[in-house]
């Protein structure tokens, strides 16, 4: 089957030229940076449900690579790794059939790519039970602390633990990663976007080292640099006169 989504949407679909050329809502200019963002953003069916508006997808790819290489060396491919099952909770609690989907088969498929040794397939059946024997330590830490967040149900005590886990700054940024998928199930739900066997099957082959090396990283990396680049360069305000 061809590596697309063959649904139907309640959003534009975009992944190819012709496909953002035909947005008439679109100014040239517009345009040229959707041309553009066919070779930066991840051509997964969920951001070409953005392609409708180019600088927004931009910027969630943006956002998407900082906060990746904030987590570094984590990722969310990365079988039972906080990123990974913060992601998997989220769309399994919200429903999302799509990110579910997509989600569990790299992550199955990454198992032995990766060479990971504390986490198994059968894993991904018992996440409604993170007490079980069957997750780390720190795996349980992460589908306990996603279904606080998701429930806005945190305690002292889950939060106690995360800290001394994980410390305070990546803490606060796996917080960040949880409203960050929290958005894309919002996106994918209101586009009406379907899982559909193949639709990405590239990614369904699963991560591998040389990728992570190669690819991922110098692509976060060079993002986050860039954009402190503008931070950097940005005055601060005035003071507002009295």
């Amino acid at each position: 089957m061809a590596d697309s989504n063959t649904g139907k949407y309640r959003l534009p679909f975009v992944k190819t030229e012709a496909d953002v050329n035909a947005q008439k809502q679109l100014t040239a200019e517009q345009k040229a940076l959707g041309i553009s963002n066919l070779k930066k953003v991840p051509l997964t069916d969920g951001y070409a449900l953005m392609g409708g508006d180019p600088e927004a997808q931009a910027l969630v790819s943006m956002f998407e690579n900082s906060l990746q290489h904030l987590l570094v060396p984590d990722m969310q491919a990365n079988p039972g790794s906080p990123m990974n099952l913060i992601t998997i909770r989220t769309a399994q609690r919200y429903k999302v059939e799509w990110m579910l989907g997509l989600m569990t088969r790299i992550t199955e498929a990454s198992i032995p790519t990766l060479g990971v040794k504390d986490f198994r397939a059968g894993n991904l059946g018992m996440m409604d039970q993170p007490d079980s024997a069957i997750w780390t330590a720190e795996q349980s830490l992460s589908l306990r602390f996603a279904d606080a967040l998701i429930d806005r149900a945190m305690t002292d005590g889950i939060m106690a633990e995360a800290r001394k886990t994980w410390g305070e700054q990546r803490t606060i940024r796996l917080i960040l990663w949880c409203g960050f998928v929290q958005h894309w199930t919002m996106i994918i739900d209101a586009g009406g976007l379907k899982w559909v066997p193949g639709s990405s099957s590239a990614l369904e082959r699963g991560i591998n080292p040389a990728m992570i090396t190669n690819m991922l990283r110098p692509k976060v990396a060079k993002t986050w640099d860039g954009l402190m680049s503008v931070w950097s360069s940005l005055q601060p305000p005035k003071p507002l006169a009295e």
